[in-house]
């Protein structure tokens, strides 16, 4: 556990300064180039193991989260593929993805980072597999940072909440997708999205409960911000009152 924190620290403090300079020294052509650059690196580092292995071994093994998004992050991974290769940044899907990812995928990310389970099976750097999802983890955050810190996206609380509640409703489909599949192909359940059962073991915590959760905490920290932040007249309440 010691060694996952000392590396998730040392990661977030280098890709803060990092961001702090692009936010200075970067124009938007600049920002759009890492931006790819970033998710291209996640997707593969993702699938860098097959290499590693079949170069190692003469054989590759083909995980399922390599051939389904099986998990949270695997989905903010693709979808920060499609965000950053999207030629059109102002459109009405490509904000609201712009927006979960500045937020969900950002989220999702540190928990991959900080609690990554594979490396906590085995903590050794210089084992690729344990390796490899820290380093995944650590561009595809890297990537949401800057979609949430250079422009992409504006933090403003309805906004937010409509587009992570989409976010999680996506999801729902495609890990309710890939739970049916595992059932009628008669797999052994795989727990998609964690949906069939919770990592915590808390009486009332489920994918729902924490779900509900996280969209309410959404509301509440962009409400924050924009109180801070945000001039009187163009807060959410403010502007409701208007219409």
């Amino acid at each position: 556990m010691t060694k996952l924190l000392i590396y998730s620290i040392i990661t977030m403090i280098i890709i803060i300064i990092f961001l702090v300079i692009v936010s200075k020294k970067f124009n938007k052509e600049s920002k759009d180039v890492l931006l790819k650059v970033s998710a291209v690196l996640t997707v593969a580092l993702h699938f860098s193991s097959l290499w590693v292995d079949f170069f190692a071994t003469g054989e590759a093994i083909v995980e399922n989260t390599m051939l389904l998004p099986i998990y949270p992050c695997n989905i903010c991974m693709w979808l920060l593929l499609i965000v950053a290769f999207n030629k059109n940044k102002e459109s009405k899907i490509c904000k609201v993805l712009c927006e979960f990812l500045g937020l969900g995928g950002t989220v999702c990310g540190l928990i991959g980072l900080f609690a990554n389970e594979i490396f906590l099976s085995n903590p050794d750097f210089f084992n690729y597999d344990s390796l490899k999802g820290l380093l995944s983890h650590s561009t595809m955050l890297l990537g949401t940072l800057i979609i949430l810190t250079q422009g992409y996206c504006t933090v403003r609380t309805l906004d937010m909440t409509f587009s992570c509640t989409i976010g999680l409703l996506i999801f729902v489909a495609i890990g309710g997708a890939i739970n049916l599949l595992y059932y009628i192909f008669n797999l052994e359940p795989v727990n998609s999205m964690y949906m069939l059962e919770f990592p915590l073991d808390i009486p009332g915590v489920s994918f729902l409960t924490m779900g509900v959760l996280a969209i309410i905490i959404v509301f509440i920290l962009t409400s924050i911000y924009e109180i801070i932040f945000v001039e009187a007249s163009e807060r959410w309440y403010h502007k409701i009152r208007r219409h």
